[in-house]
């Protein structure tokens, strides 16, 4: 998935490789009992369904129901905690592009989903950044248990 984000996502803008976000601002005073959370978590199953059209991009749709269950659960143990764009249920997807024109996005959306395969796959842990203005920074990794 990291090769397509490489070839769709804008290069002066991509710094990280293909990931999952969960939250965008989760609060730096939850970490402890969030790592805490994630270590009693078995590896994930996934499915990477179908491409999603994103308004100004597109990416491909994530089905993992245990991912979505442990994401709802935090969601809303943390919830008065959360930014406003946090705060609001997301469908999981890992994004390939972002920030292009919209019309560019449906299109190349279009062509990618003509040779789109389904895949499965497994979710290993989390990963904490640090937003340092544009780049991100790796904090940490978190494994599941396995």
């Amino acid at each position: 998935m990291t090769e397509l984000r490489d070839k769709f996502f804008p290069r002066e803008i991509n710094y990280l490789e293909a990931h999952i976000t969960l939250f965008h601002q989760f609060p730096d005073r939850c970490e402890t009992q969030l790592k805490e959370w994630v270590r009693e978590q078995k590896v994930m199953q996934l499915e990477l369904s179908e491409p999603v059209f994103l308004g100004f991009g597109f990416g491909v749709k994530v089905e993992s129901p245990p991912l979505k269950s442990f994401y709802l659960a935090l969601r809303g143990n943390f919830l008065n905690q959360l930014s406003k764009q946090d705060a609001h249920k997301k469908n999981l997807h890992i994004t390939l592009q972002n920030k292009v024109e919209a019309r560019q996005a449906k299109k190349e959306c279009s062509e990618f989903s003509k040779n789109w395969q389904p895949m499965s796959g497994e979710i290993l842990g989390l990963n904490l950044y640090h937003y340092l203005g544009g780049p991100w920074e790796k904090k940490e990794e978190i494994k599941f248990r396995s």
